[in-house]
């Protein structure tokens, strides 16, 4: 049996490269389906105001199998990186950190939030989603 999973990704959009890195890396996975639930920049959240946001994020975290998250510091200091992260433990969805694909420190607010932090490598990433997801 082979399951579709929608994975959240939470991203700050001032490191974009790290998402569409982190998307290619995924695409390799044949084995792996999955379908992209995050907000990208080229498709943002058109809300009327913060609330709003707050809300189609939320219903978007809901709705998901789990939410991925590159552990670098730069990424958690977004505000909305740190919602999302918030948003998943709510509603008890596995939280996949993923260790920096270039030399940093991993943001301690990441990997305590985390279920499981993992290394930047398709196959690794794509067997934690299994067995989490599972």
């Amino acid at each position: 049996m082979n399951n579709t999973y929608n994975l959240f990704i939470s991203h700050a959009w001032d490191y974009a490269d790290d998402y569409s890195k982190l998307i290619e890396l995924l695409d390799t996975q044949s084995s792996l389906d999955w379908r992209d639930q995050s907000v990208p920049r080229s498709s943002p959240v058109l809300a009327p105001d913060l609330i709003g946001i707050r809300e189609a994020l939320a219903r978007r975290i809901f709705q998901v199998d789990a939410v991925l998250v590159v552990s670098g510091i730069h990424h958690y200091s977004s505000k909305w990186v740190q919602y999302e992260l918030y948003a998943a433990r709510e509603y008890g969805k596995p939280v996949i950190g993923i260790e920096p694909r270039r030399p940093a420190a991993a943001s301690a607010e990441v990997v305590d939030a985390a279920t499981t932090i993992v290394e930047w490598k398709a196959d690794s990433i794509a067997r934690t989603i299994r067995y989490l997801v599972a």
